[in-house]
Formats: C-alpha cells, structure tokens, sequence
C-alpha cells in the first residue's frame, strides 16, 4: 500500500482504522465470543453482588435481633432486680410494722 502511495507522492503518516472483516466471519466470531464473555462475567458479578447483598441484610437483620433481644433480657433483669428489692422492703415493713405499732401504742 505504502509503495502505491508514494508512487503518486504520497506519505502515509496516521492510520485510522474503521472496520476489518474476513470472508470466513473469524473477526466477528471473536467479536461474539467476547462479548458473550463479557456479558456472562457481568450476569456472574451481578449475581454475587445481590448474594452478598442478601447476606449483609440477614446479618444486620440478626445483629439487630440480638440486639433487641440483649435489651430484653437486660430490661427483665432489671425488673427482677426490683421486683427483688420490692420483697425485700415488704419483707422489712412487715418485721418493722409490729415493732413500730408497739412504740406508737405501749401496752398501758
């Protein structure tokens, strides 16, 4: 090609390329193959993505559970404790009662 131009003066100094086929169809069919490639590995990550995407939802949605169910557990301790305390005061008052009822009223 190069020979041809300069036969009429010409230099070719940038080529650009626009399109190449073959008569067998091999350059399109590794055109196809690529992106067949492509579009496969693109379905592959999108997959995993939502997979993982999944899995990171089921984890928050189980620290959550734990979570709430720590705060549960605390918040019935917590009432236990009182209710605990609750018995104990009752349990003074009622020792305290007939002591005290004795101070306010002396048997004459």
């Amino acid at each position: 090609m190069e020979v041809e131009l300069k036969k009429v003066g010409l230099r070719l100094i940038n080529v650009n390329i626009q399109d190449v086929t073959d008569v067998s169809g091999y350059i399109d069919a590794l055109g196809q193959k690529a992106a067949s490639k492509a579009i496969n590995e693109a379905r592959v990550k999108v997959s995993q993505a939502d997979r993982d995407g999944q899995i990171d939802e089921a984890e928050a949605r189980r620290d959550q559970n734990r979570l709430t169910r720590h705060h549960l557990e605390r918040w019935l301790m917590d009432q236990g404790a009182e209710i605990i305390l609750i018995r104990q005061l009752e349990t003074r008052i009622a020792l305290i009662e007939p002591v005290h009822h004795q101070l306010q009223c002396p048997a004459a």
